[in-house]
């Protein structure tokens, strides 16, 4: 399975910045198997983790960090937990689960970010990952922060960045169709509802 490592390996000593498309053609190189798709949520994480530089918009430079680390044989496979400060691993489980445990780690993240993270890469997740933050936004567990991430193309607006303000536990919140509202399993109780929500 394609994964970060694959992107960092066929990175170029920092230099000149690559599009994703330049990277994308280098990484098919290695597995035939890469997507643009998945080179884009590699790139994500990669900056996200600070090892690879992003000056302007679908602009990539390996950045002496991600240098080091690859030099040292390293593998991005695990991390600490909260407050996070090295690379994550994938997260095996429900989609929405992942989303609560990258939260939970207690940095700003993106949408991006959360699906490099998921261990199915048989379709996109990104939608299903902006309904359940959205509904978490409502229910008052996370914020959007007021500066965007940049995005990788001339036109994009960039991505919302989340932050958790509302830790009750390890189990995510869950929303209820039958009783219309956020139902936290930490508290064993409904926390927030309301009369008509399209999830």
């Amino acid at each position: 399975m394609s994964s970060m490592n694959d992107i960092l390996a066929v990175m170029p000593p920092p230099g000149d910045p690559l599009t994703v498309e330049d990277v994308f053609k280098l990484a098919i190189r290695t597995d035939p198997k890469m997507t643009k798709r998945r080179v884009v949520k590699f790139l994500a994480a990669l900056v996200n983790r600070e090892m690879v530089d992003k000056p302007e918009t679908n602009q990539f430079i390996l950045n002496k960090s991600g240098l080091e680390f690859r030099e040292a044989g390293r593998k991005i496979t695990s991390g600490p937990t909260k407050p996070h400060s090295g690379p994550r691993k994938h997260i095996a489980g429900t989609v929405r689960g992942a989303v609560w445990k990258v939260l939970r780690e207690g940095n700003k993240t993106t949408i991006p970010e959360i699906e490099s993270l998921i261990d199915d890469e048989s379709r996109s997740h990104a939608s299903n990952i902006g309904k359940y933050l959205n509904i978490l936004k409502k229910a008052g567990y996370v914020k959007v922060m007021p500066k965007r991430e940049q995005g990788f193309a001339l036109t994009s607006n960039g991505f919302n960045r989340y932050l958790l303000i509302k830790n009750t536990g390890p189990l995510n919140p869950i929303w209820s169709a039958k009783l219309g509202g956020v139902y936290d399993r930490n508290l064993s109780e409904m926390v927030w509802k309301e009369d008509e929500v399209k999830q």
